[in-house]
């Protein structure tokens, strides 16, 4: 817990905290089937009635919450800010309390809401950078606007690294008039306060005012030459400008492609040119190209700003690596500078925020891409992208490095993961590597090359661009990754000798008539028709790879069997109280025996506030048949069908809470239900019930709001192959296949509240087809779900879903918790006293 003060003073938490402490240990002792009585008042804890009496400006409770963030007590200061709004007089400061909170979770549209709505004197007096940084998301014109004015009319109060920060947020919202204002505040106020570090860090972004404007001024190739540009690691964003050295021995790959031909003779920006003339004294014997003379014009461009580069129309670049670093938190540098000529190889991406609408066009418009591993191609390939699995360039470093003789490496050198055994161990990435000029980092990664070389027989490392070029070299390399099912690794790691030559003389092949034709001065037309000449016969592969995946097979349990066990020890108890009129609404409730008196409280919510009879079904865990009749007696009005699920253990899959995996029997379990609502155990209704079930699927197998704080559909499968670690094969397999399912992209929906059209997944044979992907992968029902519908669902209202945790609570017809406070915890959460009022009814 964070201390508003010194610890042991009047103030401190310390001696507020006891008595939640007690409560939480009284509720975990009550048996699950004894009543429990209504909690108290969350505006009545000791902890923050004091905190809020000691002081109860807004500047120091909002002092008091930054503490607390600061030192890792987010939920406190998430209750705090509970608190806070549920005092009328306190309302304002709270909303700026949550926003906080919502800024540090990086829900930019939650922490504008509630930072946007409040009066903007006093946001800017109190939370500005995280108000500038949610705005120059959400809505940069309002952002600016309002930094413009704050900066007029001196309303804004932030410290220097504040400052900055709304310095960096507005330069890459493209307000760089207001930016230069804001940084040079910012530099004043470091200055003053001796902050040199920070002092740098503003020097760093003050170098980049006006080079995108500059950018955009005409510039001529010298007649006769041919434009290239080599690419270099620096950005605006510093924190992001590349600290790898990893990341320059791709481009000495890639410059080996050109330099490897002797009658090529380099002009141009004078770090590329150096570098260009070391390694063309370096070519191995048998990878020269003889003749083919030609001048290029080497400029240098920047990785993920080379919108802020100056080069020629038609400048020529081989793009690589991975695209994927977004500027200060906002933008991605893509598509890039419109007069680069890209030829893609070896490219990564795993972020599905990467590839917008334009991106996608951009890409298809020099297709096909080249990609460093498998993921790639498959993302992309969804999106409509003709892609194929190119390997890294960093196979090929070898080109610029012939044999040495007599050399005899020895030892073992440990690059990025701790020593197991005799030998040096280094890091290959360094903050000064980002301030370094080009050409010495350039010298600084070939003198590591030459170690793997001539020096360091063994090579043990956690860096594919390590162990890609170290193997490319000779070493003997053991690649340790901290998570072997990376998306990243894809077709690059644990592979055979012939496969790694296969990638090697793969780019050796495919880029020597490129980068021939464009030093022959080839248009523009002639070399992309050459490129998709040459790559034809990989694409093709890599769509038939695409449509050949296997059916899962079988789970390893009988679903039949299983869905019989439940039904035979079924309940059916009837109502014996009158209900209101109309047809059963058929609700689904599934729980273990831990939160019995929390399926209580949501069916009390349910029965106060529907309009038709209720038909509860509950799939249970732990229960008996005295838990059954305590149930249905406290709510006569309603027919429940019990189900209980015990023994059904979805094979090898370890969820801790299996009971939510038993939602996915339902079309099979209840075969003569055509139509059910899915609620959370952790839901309260406030809205009709009724209403929610008649929503019209529109032919679609379910309803359910749009996620707010995942936008990707394929991102749930990207997270879940991250879980599998040492699982990679299967990871890989998940990318496959879910990647192939659905065309890129859908929007993520949340399953906590879904209605679902059990004919309709009867008809996909839904149970045989997904519960597979609970065992196999051991994904939840969310992830399970989004799989099976991707695009095809019907779109819930977000009031029949408001999480208070990640958004701002409106009107909400349905509230469901999520996260790591639930509104029975002794701490307080948001709207906490809607589930009180029910709890207390109960």
């Amino acid at each position: 817990m964070a201390t508003p003060s010194a610890p042991g003073s009047s103030r401190s938490p310390q001696n507020f905290l006891g008595k939640a402490a007690r409560r939480a240990k009284r509720l975990l002792k009550r048996q699950p089937s004894s009543p429990v009585e209504a909690p108290k008042s969350s505006t009545d804890d000791p902890f923050y009635t004091k905190l809020i009496q000691d002081d109860p400006s807004d500047r120091a409770l909002v002092r008091a919450a930054r503490r607390m963030i600061k030192t890792g007590s987010v939920d406190q200061a998430r209750s705090l800010a509970y608190v806070l709004r549920s005092k009328p007089e306190h309302a304002a400061v709270g909303d700026i309390v949550a926003g906080l909170v919502a800024a540090h979770d990086h829900l930019s549209t939650m922490t504008w809401e509630l930072l946007a709505g409040g009066d903007r004197t006093q946001v800017l007096r109190l939370a500005a950078a995280e108000y500038f940084r949610a705005g120059f998301t959400i809505e940069p014109a309002v952002a600016g606007k309002a930094l413009a004015d704050g900066l007029r009319d001196e309303t804004i109060k932030a410290t220097a690294a504040q400052w900055f920060d709304i310095a960096s947020t507005s330069f890459q919202a493209e307000f760089e008039t207001e930016s230069r204002e804001a940084l040079a505040r910012g530099r004043a106020s470091a200055e003053a306060d001796g902050n040199d570090r920070l002092v740098t860090k503003i020097g760093w972004l003050e170098d980049w005012y006006g080079t995108a404007e500059k950018a955009k001024q005409e510039i001529s190739v010298p007649a006769g030459t041919i434009p290239f540009a080599i690419l270099d690691y620096k950005q605006p964003d510093e924190a992001f400008a590349s600290k790898n050295l990893g990341d320059h021995v791709q481009t000495i790959a890639s410059m080996g492609h050109l330099v490897r031909r002797s009658g090529f003779r380099f002009s141009g920006e004078a770090d590329a040119v150096r570098s260009a003339h070391m390694l063309q004294k370096r070519i191995k014997p048998e990878r020269v190209i003889d003749g083919d003379d030609a001048e290029i014009t080497l400029y240098r461009v920047q990785r993920d700003a080379t919108n802020h580069d100056l080069v020629p129309d038609g400048t020529w670049m081989l793009a690589f690596g991975w695209y994927m670093h977004r500027m200060f938190g906002g933008k991605f540098d893509m598509p890039f500078n419109p007069r680069l000529r890209p030829i893609f190889v070896s490219f990564h991406v795993n972020a599905p925020a990467f590839l917008t609408d334009g991106v996608i066009d951009y890409l298809k418009k020099y297709a096909p891409i080249g990609c460093r591993d498998w993921n790639s191609v498959h993302l992309l390939q969804a999106a409509g992208v003709p892609a194929f699995f190119s390997g890294c360039l960093t196979t090929t470093v070898d080109t610029v490095f012939p044999a040495v003789p007599g050399a005899e490496p020895s030892g073992t050198f440990y690059v990025d993961t701790a020593p197991t055994g005799p030998g040096v161990a280094w890091k290959q990435t360094a903050p000064e590597v980002r301030r370094t000029d080009f050409a010495d980092n350039v010298d600084d990664a070939m003198k590591v090359l030459t170690s793997y070389q001539v020096q360091y027989k063994n090579v043990v490392t956690s860096r594919l661009h390590c162990y890609l070029p170290a193997r490319s070299l000779g070493a003997e390399v053991e690649f340790r990754a901290k998570n072997p099912s990376d998306v990243r690794f894809d077709g690059l790691v644990n592979i055979t000798d012939e496969a790694y030559e296969n990638i090697r003389n793969g780019m050796l092949a495919l880029l020597e008539p490129i980068i021939g034709a464009i030093g022959a001065g080839k248009s523009e037309d002639e070399v992309y028709t050459l490129w998709r000449e040459l790559t034809a016969p990989k694409v093709a592969a890599a769509e038939a790879l695409r449509h050949s995946v296997d059916d899962i097979g079988e789970v390893s349990f009988d679903i039949a069997a299983a869905c019989r066990s439940i039904q035979e020890r079924s309940v059916t108890i009837e109502r014996t109280a009158d209900a209101p009129a109309g047809d059963p609404v058929a609700v689904e409730l599934t729980l273990d025996a831990d939160l019995k008196h929390q399926l209580t409280v949501v069916l009390g919510s349910i029965v106060s506030n529907a309009s038709r009879p209720i038909h509860a079904y509950v799939l249970t865990r732990g229960f008996d048949d005295s838990d059954f009749k305590r149930v249905a007696g406290a709510f006569p009005s309603v027919t429940f069908t019990w189900l209980p699920a015990d023994g059904v253990d979805y094979g090898s899959n370890p969820s801790s809470r299996i009971a939510t995996l038993d939602q996915m029997l339902l079309p099979e379990l209840l075969p003569d239900v055509s139509k059910i609502v899915h609620l959370d155990i952790h839901s309260v209704v406030v809205g009709d019930i009724a209403e929610l079930f008649a929503t019209d699927l529109a032919g679609s197998p379910l309803a359910a709001r749009t996620s707010p704080d995942i936008d990707s559909g394929f991102m749930h499968a990207i997270n879940a192959s991250k879980r599998m670690k040492d699982e990679n094969a299967l990871a890989r397999e998940l990318i496959l296949r879910s990647h192939t399912l659905h065309s890129y992209d859908f929007l993520a929906f949340d399953t906590s509240v879904a209605v679902l059209d059990l004919d309709r997944m009867r008809s996909d044979e839904f149970c045989r087809h997904f519960l597979p992907w609970v065992e196999r992968y051991k994904l939840n029902v969310q992830e399970v779900l989004n799989a099976y519908a991707g695009g095809d669902r019907a779109h819930l209202d977000p009031q029949w879903n408001q999480l208070p945790h990640v958004e701002v609570v409106h009107d909400a017809k349905v509230i469901t918790w999520t996260g790591s406070q639930m509104p029975w915890d002794p701490d307080y959460v948001q709207c906490q006293d809607v589930w009180d009022t029910y709890a207390a009814r109960v």
